[in-house]
């Protein structure tokens, strides 16, 4: 199967770097002998996790193990950091750069929440969220890191994120039913 895929890649004009290739298997059960790949003659290294659009799935594609949610803490953190240096008001920040640093939390935390809503339920995923927006918080009112997370994120005007996701999904299957019903709706008018 592998050779057919590079088969076809060469037929389309593009290039297969062997040592570059990586494999994750999909897969619920917990004792396997995992099979060797090879492409190219190169024997590809089997992962435990797969980057696709952004999110980071496990090899049972459960969020169960803490890939995603460590990077996406990392990215969020690198994104504030990277923001703060180029902001930095000894006065503290006007409204605009406040939305500016809870939105650039939000949308790093918050991306692909439909896919990983149920994930963190779990008590020391939602932590880590937690933390970081608490670091965007910080950055908003320009508070000492001993401040009360709740007290911060209210003068951040900051909801807390387990509403956030909850929100996220509840609008999405909001738009996803409008979208079977104007579906259906169209069905039954062209029939």
């Amino acid at each position: 199967m592998l050779e057919a895929v590079t088969t076809w890649m060469k037929a389309a004009g593009l290039k297969l770097v062997a040592e570059k290739t990586e494999a994750v298997l999909l897969t619920r059960r917990r004792k396997l002998v995992p099979p060797v790949f090879r492409v190219g003659g190169v024997e590809v290294e089997i992962g435990h996790c797969l980057k696709y659009l952004g999110l980071w799935f496990d090899g049972k594609l459960s969020f169960r193990e803490r890939e995603h949610f460590r990077k996406v803490a990392d990215e969020a953190n690198r994104k504030l950091r990277i923001r703060s240096m180029l902001m930095t008001n000894p006065r503290g920040p006007r409204e605009v750069v406040r939305r500016v640093y809870a939105n650039l939390a939000h949308s790093v935390l918050l991306y692909g929440v439909q896919v990983w809503a149920n994930a963190a339920k779990v008590a020391y995923r939602r932590i880590e969220l937690e933390e970081i927006q608490r670091r965007a918080a910080l950055r908003c009112v320009c508070a000492y890191r001993t401040a009360p997370t709740v007290a911060v994120c209210i003068l951040a005007r900051m909801p807390p994120i387990d509403l956030l996701i909850e929100e996220r999904v509840e609008v999405y299957r909001e738009k996803k039913k409008a979208r079977i019903k104007n579906t259906v709706l169209r069905m039954k008018k062209d029939a």
